[in-house]
């Protein structure tokens, strides 16, 4: 369920819950912990993907170029600021 967007691609949305859930699906069978807050996988090209949950039922998804930004900048600034742009997407949301 996408309830705000940039950019917005329906397949990276779904591509986005495919991997955490078997990524924690992964996890659950080797006896692992579970997921926490967020997840970043390194790609190719200087490619940082970055997934955060909220809710244990959102998914906050995002390609991020590591050219133009630290590690440190999106642990910190982007966690930051998705849940920020989280929390006023809800507002405006009726979820049940």
């Amino acid at each position: 369920l996408s309830i705000a967007s940039y950019r917005l691609n329906e397949r990276y949305a779904a591509l986005f819950s495919r991997i955490i859930s078997n990524m924690e699906i992964a996890l659950d069978d080797l006896g692992y912990p579970a997921l926490g807050e967020y997840q970043l996988i390194d790609l190719e090209s200087d490619y940082l993907l970055f997934i955060m949950q909220f809710e244990q039922k959102y998914i906050w998804g995002s390609l991020i170029d590591k050219t133009k930004v630290s590690l440190s900048e999106v642990i910190f600034a982007a966690r930051r600021k998705a849940k920020i742009s989280f929390k006023e997407a809800m507002q405006h949301v009726d979820v049940e």
